[in-house]
């Protein structure tokens, strides 16, 4: 089954309200869950966290971007039918990166699509007129050079990498996967930073990567360690489609998508690792990925400079999910002057208990995290 079937189109015009809304959360540095709500002809996007009053205001004021959407609403905007599967990112564009969704909870629920490994059919979508989509459609930007550093980190795969950096200056890029300040630093900031985590497993093992977005660090890892087979869980559909076309251009024999949220997958599959990157704290994104894990297995968490805080503030629900933290660790110190810090959570031997989200957050219903973005 490819990508874009069974897509409700209610469900692809909250999704671009959702983005909107997404974007407004990175832009102003806040933690949230995004909140769309499907009913009858009716979807209601929403954001729900304990900053929201310093980005509404003290009195409760909404941003335009989170009214609700009814049929209709993107073609009113001048897009077509499938206008939310694409997001264009112009040369004027200052989207931030988009390579890392945050949690969005949604509250009607689908089956999980499976995309497939690289021998299924690949996941393209048809613009509002028609024309399939090119996976590299024309840009105005040139992709940086990879630097010195990376031919130690890909080896022989390097031309692979560098394929792969491409891709995303260019339809990573006009997707809005990512946004058009970060191709300066698109080497050091996500390929190879993300290739670096590469240490973090052993050989011949499986890894998933919860919120895979762009790929960062999945697509990166599987370069880098083509041993490992690498299963990139990433819920939206134009990411996922990204992803598929990444795969068939590139050959990644050992790489899976898989359309879902993490929360989907608890009792269906399980991973001796997970990782990711960026798409929550801690806290919730333990709750969304340890009930994934094998007994035994690792979650590796890539973390910046908030990564002890962020420890302390998670050890309670890591072990009432039955897991603990072994340690912050670093990759890539003999390699880059910034490496990679990641914190590694470990299951034990029954595994990992389901999360009570209402325990964990006081809110009810889990955030979405992994979760169809």
């Amino acid at each position: 089954m490819t990508a874009t079937e069974n897509v409700d189109p209610l469900e692809q015009e909250g999704e671009i309200a959702a983005d909107y809304l997404e974007e407004l959360l990175e832009i102003a540095d806040l933690d949230g869950d995004i909140d769309m709500d499907v009913e009858g002809d009716r979807a209601t996007v929403s954001i729900v966290g304990a900053e929201l009053p310093e980005l509404v205001g003290d009195q409760g004021e909404r941003p335009p971007c989170a009214a609700a959407q009814r049929p209709g609403a993107a073609r009113d905007r001048g897009g077509g039918p499938g206008e939310g599967l694409r997001r264009g990112g112009g040369d004027d564009s200052d989207d931030p990166v988009r390579a890392e969704g945050r949690s969005r909870r949604r509250r009607r629920r689908r089956p999980r699509v499976v995309v497939g490994r690289r021998r299924a059919e690949p996941a393209r979508g048809r613009s509002p007129r028609g024309r399939r989509r090119r996976m590299t459609d024309p840009v105005s930007r040139e992709t940086p050079p990879a630097p010195a550093v990376a031919a130690g980190v890909f080896s022989s795969r390097l031309p692979l990498a560098e394929a792969y950096a491409g891709l995303l200056a260019d339809a990573g890029i006009t997707r809005g996967l990512i946004g058009p300040r970060e191709l300066p630093r698109l080497w050091d900031r996500h390929v190879l930073n993300s290739a670096l985590l590469a240490e973090a497993f052993p050989t011949r093992t499986t890894v998933a990567d919860i919120g895979s977005g762009a790929g960062l660090p999945g697509l990166a890892v599987a370069i880098a360690r083509p041993d490992l087979h690498v299963v990139l869980v990433e819920p939206l559909l134009r990411r996922a489609t990204f992803l598929q076309q990444v795969v068939e251009v590139l050959g990644l024999d050992t790489v899976e998508v898989v359309r879902a949220r993490a929360e989907e997958l608890h009792g269906t599959r399980d991973f001796p690792y997970v990782t990711a990157r960026a798409v929550a704290r801690l806290e919730k994104l333990a709750g969304w990925t340890l009930p994934l894990l094998s007994p035994g297995g690792d979650l590796v968490a890539m973390k910046g400079a908030s990564a002890a805080g962020e420890v302390d503030e998670a050890a309670p629900t890591i072990q009432r999910l039955g897991g603990e933290v072994v340690g912050i660790e670093q990759y890539g110190a003999d390699r880059v002057p910034e490496p990679v810090t990641a914190v590694r959570v470990r299951v034990g031997p029954a595994g990992a208990r389901r999360w009570d989200a209402h325990a964990a957050t006081g809110r009810g219903k889990r955030g979405r995290g992994s979760g169809k973005r």
